[in-house]
């Protein structure tokens, strides 16, 4: 016999998908320092880095999301997943390198996990599919197939294949 759960494998894909990716909050680093490469980072600008970075970036932007790709004496390079905007847009990006020079940087945060949501999001989710579980809210699709042959299940089409 087939449990519940072995019906619906993509529900619970897409469950687990849920707990773990989690949920992400930035944590400001202290004044002064600079993550590590390879770090998932929001870069906070300045003014001077949003008239400098307008051209390619857009303008008036908050703060720039990725991971720290380089570094060097004279700024960062930033391999950009988003950009967020003083009013509030969000613009995804597919990992493009920006350069952001050292004295374009109002501060970095860097992106960790709470373990806390992350515990409540897994939490909601198995609660979730336990009550619709329990609830029969999913239709297994896998009902019993009837023992009537397959001539008198209705109209039938038939191709003449040369």
């Amino acid at each position: 016999m087939v449990t519940p759960l072995l019906r619906r494998p993509v529900l619970i894909l897409a469950v687990a998908a849920l707990v773990v990716s989690g949920c992400f909050r930035l944590q400001p680093v202290a004044t002064g320092a600079v993550p590590a490469t390879g770090t998932q980072v929001a870069v906070h600008v300045n003014d001077a880095g949003r008239a400098a970075l307008s051209r390619t970036v857009g303008q008036a932007i908050d703060r720039i999301e990725g991971m720290l790709a380089e570094q060097d004496l004279d700024g960062y390079v930033i391999s950009v997943q988003h950009i967020y905007f003083l009013q509030g847009g969000v613009q995804v990006w597919n990992g493009e390198k920006v350069r952001v020079s050292k004295d374009q940087v109002q501060s970095f945060s860097i992106r960790q996990l709470s373990r806390g949501r992350t515990v409540a999001l897994g939490a909601m989710g198995v609660g979730s599919l336990a009550f619709m579980l329990s609830q029969g809210l999913f239709g297994s699709g896998l009902g019993d197939r009837p023992d009537v042959p397959c001539d008198s299940c209705g109209a039938t089409l038939r191709l003449i294949w040369p």
